[in-house]
């Protein structure tokens, strides 16, 4: 069994990727508030997926995804899992993460270019708090689940509906 990293041993994996930790060490696949260094907005990611090069805040995403380029808010289900997902991707990017899903068994329901990837990211929180909060759906998929990443912002397809989550999108889409 591997040794379980220390937070002092993953603290520099986190600065270099721009990222201050805001509490300790939580393990590799569990969400982990940061805030951004050059920007100072908080951000919830996972060490491995930092690690990886797929995560970061908005703005000092080391991912390439761009706050200020054309985006794509994404709703996707996978039928044997009884799940949906919310996510964002960079509009011109090389690596697309719909693709990335896709291969995985993951279907699009919808997907809603906006003109910004900052105004994806607010879509996409606002429906992940719509969904926590409002209709008290917790994370349907767990990391293991889903070696592309993504599982923190799933849902069972038990506890919403996808024609609401799709309307609330495309009205947030068109208000940006």
């Amino acid at each position: 069994m591997p040794r379980r990293l220390t937070d002092a041993e993953t603290r520099s994996v986190m600065d270099a990727a721009g990222l201050r930790p805001l509490e300790l060490y939580p393990g590799t696949k569990e969400p982990w508030r940061c805030k951004c260094q050059a920007y100072g907005e908080e951000a919830t990611l996972t060490y491995g997926n930092v690690q990886s090069g797929q995560g970061g805040s908005g703005a000092c995403a080391v991912t390439g995804f761009d706050p200020v380029a054309p985006a794509v808010v994404y709703l996707i289900t996978h039928q044997q899992l009884s799940a949906a997902k919310i996510g964002i991707t960079g509009a011109d990017i090389q690596t697309d993460r719909i693709t990335q899903h896709e291969r995985e068994g993951w279907v699009v329901v919808g997907a809603w270019n906006v003109a910004y990837g900052r105004q994806a990211e607010e879509i996409e929180t606002e429906i992940l708090r719509w969904w926590r909060e409002e209709l008290d759906a917790p994370r349907a998929v767990t990391a293991d689940l889903m070696p592309q990443g993504g599982y923190t912002e799933t849902v069972s397809l038990k506890k919403i509906s996808l024609e609401e989550t799709a309307r609330r999108i495309w009205r947030l889409a068109a208000q940006s």
